[in-house]
């Protein structure tokens, strides 16, 4: 584990951890309060190393919090209809019915729905632009008058 240092090797600072490296480098960690070393390479703290990577695993491999199956699917299609689904998911996560992670991914697509939702708008508003505009090159004696709606006022 521990290497002999070479001439190349930095001599460690106060509260370093002294150990040297495969590669020749020095561990660049705080050493534990009273030692030489680092958790990592502390000889001592072997069984407790042992005992925290077991914990680590065990809890990587717990499974996510997530609502039941038969909860039913979320329909999107409109910016109130995201504002709710934000609105629900936050609750989910304050009761731990749904993990964090699952919750961000929830922001995340919700997101990207919100986007897409005003790119579809605004495609939508631009067509309607072009329709007229067309109508009135293809007729340009017809006294006709441009009406502009607001579709947020249509629904």
């Amino acid at each position: 584990m521990d290497q002999p240092p070479d001439e190349k090797t930095p001599l460690p600072q106060p509260g370093q951890c002294t150990c040297i490296k495969p590669d020749g480098s020095r561990c660049r960690a705080n050493a534990r309060t009273g030692r030489d070393y680092c958790f990592i390479h502390d000889p001592d703290s072997a069984a407790e190393r042992e005992a925290a990577r077991s914990d680590g695993g065990k809890e990587r491999s717990r499974r996510l919090t997530v609502l039941s199956v038969d909860a039913p699917d979320v329909r999107v299609g409109s910016a109130a209809d995201i504002t709710t689904l934000l609105t629900e998911t936050m609750s989910h996560v304050r009761r731990g019915q749904i993990a964090v992670p699952v919750a961000n991914s929830v922001g995340y697509l919700a997101g990207i729905t919100l986007k897409a939702l005003q790119r579809d708008d605004l495609e939508q508003r631009v067509a309607r632009l072009e329709s007229v505009l067309a109508r009135q090159q293809a007729n340009p004696e017809a006294d006709s008058e441009i009406e502009f709606v607001n579709p947020e006022k249509r629904r």
